[in-house]
């Protein structure tokens, strides 16, 4: 089962309140089919001539204050909204800025999708659910160094695949580790194009396979990856016994 959520945002001439609600589902058109019954319960139209848009599936957001699973709720994005980066990440709305603290962590799920896939790179002992500031200044830093090589082709392949964005935390956590694993990383950046082959083949395969899936693919690659061997080549004309040596000419 995966876990989704969905904004159905009000419509700036209406009176209405922008809704959010999440459940859990097998698969996308499952979701698609139980958003559009749970709207239909609660007598809710969108589209063209009504209140609401179109619900639009976000990112999981892992917090305390979540609503029930399967409820329209009202009061979500009155604490929440969406990250104009990707349109996608919710964060928390400040209105008060809180006292300073020595640690200054934030919640992972409030980060931006590039720096939750960053963020779990780096800890790959254990996932972790809150960020201090020293990290998240690292984090920052990585993301803006076009030299490291290894961690750009990590959020280019991950970011090309939409299904990934919407994966909960422990799930990106243990993508990431399995990419870490396929792709170590004192063995230098992973060639784009081999990273997303191995993402195309992780997300297709539901979560108890993803394992195995990992360690047979390392299998496979290194194999087709190892040097074949070759016929021995004849050696050249003047390298064999008996051929003619050649001289100067003068």
């Amino acid at each position: 089962m995966n876990t989704y959520a969905y904004y159905i945002k009000a419509k700036a001439k209406s009176d209405a309140k922008s809704l959010f609600c999440w459940f859990s589902a097998k698969s996308d058109s499952r979701a698609e089919r139980e958003i559009a019954n749970i709207l239909e319960d609660a007598d809710i139209a969108t589209g063209r001539g009504t209140d609401y848009q179109l619900p639009q599936r976000t990112g999981w957001h892992a917090v305390d204050d979540l609503p029930r699973e399967g409820i329209l709720d009202e009061t979500w994005c009155e604490r929440y909204t969406l990250s104009a980066d990707d349109n996608m990440t919710w964060e928390s709305i400040i209105t008060d800025l809180p006292p300073a603290t020595g640690t200054d962590t934030v919640n992972i799920a409030s980060l931006t999708f590039g720096h939750r896939v960053l963020a779990h790179l780096l800890s790959p002992a254990a996932m972790l659910y809150d960020i201090n500031k020293p990290l998240r200044t690292q984090i920052c830093a990585i993301e803006m160094n076009t030299d490291a090589q290894y961690e750009q082709n990590l959020l280019l392949a991950c970011k090309s695949i939409d299904q990934i964005k919407y994966f909960p935390e422990k799930q990106l956590w243990d993508l990431v580790q399995a990419i870490a694993l396929a792709f170590p990383c004192d063995e230098g950046a992973p060639v784009l194009a081999d990273l997303l082959d191995f993402l195309k083949g992780y997300v297709a395969i539901t979560e108890p396979g993803r394992l195995d899936y990992t360690h047979n693919w390392i299998e496979k690659w290194r194999a087709s990856k190892s040097p074949a061997r070759r016929p021995a080549q004849a050696p050249p004309p003047h390298a064999r016994p008996g051929a003619p040596r050649k001289t100067s000419v003068h």
